[in-house]
């Protein structure tokens, strides 16, 4: 009980000073991250490794960047239409590149959730829609790349062009089963949590979690009925964007001399990708993804610090597009647009 009484105060909604002590508790643990990465590596030998990096490499993994922010788009947008929310790939790509700047000094991706439901929400005037649309798209995309690095993992170690395209066969067909079978149960398990968070006591931590889960199973069930053409496009798309995001982790690992398997390769940045997931993060999982991309790397025998110079491309590309964001997001505020704009005091 003494132990348990202080984690539900914690994790509980409803006092403020719990939030300040959460959020003190997030930035020690950044903090901490941070040190061990500095008692590991050398820095000096990173930046060396950042001097001799190939450039063309970076350059084009930069380039190639710019499909996965349109593949991004277009899974929304597919997603906001069953909701009858129309953006076009445009807009949305403008909404989530503003989103990119933001998180830049917001710590985690829950943040990044509420601010793109709040644009989407503003630009079309349908807040309940939007909230379905936005919380089935983050949960699409958590199936996503776990189907992902589950398969590639499996095949890992096969460096046969033929493994790696019946294995991609494999993994799209699973996708689509898969979430065909999550969003029919998706109703039944929904009113199961429902009676279960009745029989649990406010506050707690259970109830919390209970909660989370019932609200991501509703936006679920919103697209149990989803036809069969939009399904295809939504998991051919999903796909891409993720191979097309492998591409750029491959061109920026190449470009510090790691070449590993494209099979090893896929699941590493499918864990790297769950990093950014976890509430206390910044930038995409800094901090964290640092740690872990050293963990995991290792294990090919590379080192620590072209491990962290890999990992700050990867911080350099996110930075670059999220200041594109915070130019659109000046040039909104300049012609005082508000489809895209933060609410103002």
């Amino acid at each position: 009980m003494k132990l348990t009484k202080p984690l539900q105060w914690l994790g509980s909604d409803a006092s403020p000073t719990a939030k300040r002590a959460l959020q003190l508790l997030k930035l020690a643990i950044v903090l901490v991250l941070f040190i061990v990465i500095y008692w590991i590596v050398d820095f000096e030998k990173i930046l060396i490794v950042l001097a001799g990096a190939n450039l063309y490499y970076v350059a084009a993994g930069f380039i190639v960047y710019i499909g996965s922010i349109y593949l991004t788009a277009l899974q929304f947008k597919i997603l906001a239409k069953q909701e009858d929310i129309n953006l076009s790939v445009g807009q949305v790509a403008a909404i989530n590149l503003s989103i990119m700047f933001y998180l830049l000094f917001l710590p985690g991706t829950f943040l990044g959730s509420g601010l793109r439901w709040y644009k989407v929400s503003q630009a079309q005037g349908k807040p309940t829609e939007s909230l379905a649309a936005v919380a089935f798209n983050r949960l699409y995309d958590l199936f996503l790349i776990g189907v992902f690095g589950l398969g590639f993992w499996i095949i890992s170690g096969q460096n046969n062009t033929q493994t790696y395209a019946v294995g991609l066969v494999i993994i799209l067909l699973l996708i689509a089963l898969l979430w065909i079978g999550i969003t029919r149960i998706s109703v039944p398990i929904s009113i199961w949590v429902g009676s279960a968070i009745e029989r649990t006591s406010q506050g707690t931590l259970i109830r919390t979690g209970l909660e989370k889960i019932q609200k991501l199973l509703s936006a679920t069930a919103v697209y149990g009925e989803i036809s069969a053409g939009d399904l295809i496009a939504l998991v051919i798309v999903g796909a891409g964007r993720l191979l097309v995001g492998l591409v750029v982790y491959i061109l920026l690992a190449r470009s510090v001399g790691i070449n590993l398997p494209v099979s090893d390769m896929g699941w590493i940045r499918s864990v790297v990708l769950l990093f950014a997931f976890i509430p206390f993060t910044i930038a995409g999982g800094l901090g964290i993804r640092e740690i872990g991309l050293i963990a995991m790397l290792s294990a090919f025998g590379i080192s620590a610090e072209v491990a962290v110079a890999f990992s700050i491309l990867l911080l350099a590309l996110t930075v670059f597009y999220g200041l594109v964001g915070g130019v659109i997001e000046g040039i909104d505020a300049i012609r005082k647009g508000k489809w895209i704009g933060l609410p103002k005091d």
